[in-house]
């Protein structure tokens, strides 16, 4: 498994434990895509145990076929 893969799963497996029926229909995870290719990730923190804490955007930049 790659780090990439890693990551996700643990997104996901984070993502199963906050629903509880009602925090998925207001909140959750963002994927899109971006014009210069690329990719943004937003994820929602609001009535879960790391709402409050601080986590500085973080930008990786990769070369064009490594995205």
């Amino acid at each position: 498994m790659n780090d990439s893969q890693d990551v996700l799963g643990r997104v996901q497996g984070w993502y199963a434990a906050q629903c509880n029926e009602e925090w998925e229909h207001e909140w959750g995870v963002k994927i899109a895509t971006l014009d210069n290719p690329g990719w943004t990730v937003t994820i929602d923190l609001e009535e879960t145990d790391l709402e409050g804490h601080e986590y500085p955007r973080q930008d990786g930049n990769r070369s064009p076929y490594d995205w």
